[in-house]
């Protein structure tokens, strides 16, 4: 389906799971991603499209307990390079139905069979804007949504008379009309009905016999602590009303994770930048470091260089795929004063007289390198 064994992705990188985790995490995260990066989301979108072909190799492999053995001990060799060829979105949602629910396939393929059309009603989307904080709080936000809901005219039936819908007869009822090509008969949505295998003798004025009408309704959203940017949250019966008495549509609701001054996010963990001084970084101590939570003290190991990791346990976000919070890892950054008070001046070169005698092993081994290197220069030299 794609490059070579070498050019392939890690699968569970593909679908950004750990190695270790549980097939309900790996069915999550490739459900997440088909939606994401599916093709009618992303029109002519090529680079969205291979993501989405690679999410369902990936899950192909990752979901069968066999193969991903296989594919955890000898890597992509072991299955082959890689899982089913597939041509197109429709033929990865085909074979992977079952992760999806009916009424989910139904709003991409249009019912994905080929008799009358779904009875519920259609999925409707949103967006919605959080803060960092929220985001790692967890959030109750009320949405402005545009759905059509049951005209109330005619109540929904579509009909100026009140009177029920009768079958269709173009298609009897059935929602789809046959037309044969030569050898070859192809299967429509019956253009009298568009489908719904219903008419009404005399339309509604407001609705135009849809049943259906325009409106504006605000719907209380749970967000889940921990979502990422960009994700989704479905929001089941807030969608559209059907014409046709079925089920409501649901509501998907895209959220925005507005970014924060201190902290930057890795996956679950947390990622905070803290200036130390020269002297806590050269003898060690404690710095007061901003987490989740309010200020915390860290202590800072002796001899701590600039670009060190020091890792907090359970100060990260928490995880929506199997419970329990990430770290805050602290990056320590030397803080330098540019312009040196006459105190500080005296004392940095009271420091610099004492470490010509006092040498550190990242100095000595710098030396001992920078020494043979130099001899190596000068051989050369007289060779000439």
């Amino acid at each position: 389906m794609r490059g070579t064994m070498a050019d392939k992705r890690d699968y569970y990188e593909v679908l950004g799971v750990e190695k270790t985790a549980a097939p309900d995490a790996i069915k999550s995260a490739y459900r997440r991603l088909a939606l994401k990066f599916h093709p009618d989301k992303n029109p002519g979108d090529k680079a969205a499209e291979e993501k989405f072909k690679e999410a369902a190799e990936a899950y192909e492999v990752l979901s069968d307990a066999d193969k991903r053995a296989a594919y955890d001990r000898h890597g992509h060799a072991a299955v082959g390079g890689g899982g089913t060829h597939f041509r197109n979105a429709e033929d990865i949602f085909g074979a992977f139905r079952d992760i999806f629910d009916g009424d989910l396939f139904s709003s991409f393929f249009g019912g994905g069979g080929g008799g009358r059309r779904s009875d519920r009603g259609a999925d409707v989307g949103a967006r919605v804007e959080i803060t960092f904080q929220e985001m790692a709080d967890g959030v109750t936000k009320t949405v402005a949504v545009r759905r059509r809901d049951a005209c109330g005219t005619c109540r929904g039936t579509g009909s100026r008379d009140g009177k029920a819908p009768v079958a269709c007869r173009t298609c009897a009822g059935r929602g789809v009309v046959r037309r044969s090509l030569g050898f070859v008969a192809v299967q429509q949505e019956c253009p009298t009905c568009g489908g719904a295998g219903t008419t009404v003798s005399s339309p509604c004025g407001d609705c135009g016999g849809e049943g259906l009408k325009a409106a504006r309704v605000d719907v209380a959203v749970a967000i889940p602590a921990g979502i990422e940017d960009r994700m989704a949250v479905r929001v089941p019966g807030q969608g559209e009303a059907s014409s046709r008495g079925g089920a409501r549509g649901d509501l998907i609701v895209e959220v925005a994770v507005g970014e924060h001054p201190l902290f930057h996010r890795d996956g679950p963990n947390l990622v905070v930048e803290v200036p130390a001084p020269i002297s806590t970084a050269a003898l060690g101590g404690e710095l007061e470091v901003p987490s989740l939570s309010g200020v915390i003290g860290v202590k800072v190991p002796p001899g701590t260089a600039p670009g060190r990791r020091l890792r907090v346990r359970g100060e990260g976000l928490p995880r929506l795929d199997r419970g329990g919070r990430g770290d805050l890892d602290v990056i320590i950054v030397l803080d330098l004063p540019e312009s040196p008070s006459r105190r500080v001046r005296e004392a940095l070169e009271t420091l610099r007289a004492a470490e010509k005698d006092d040498v550190g092993p990242t100095r000595k081994r710098y030396g001992d390198l920078l020494r043979d290197h130099r001899r190596e220069a000068e051989k050369k030299k007289a060779k000439k």
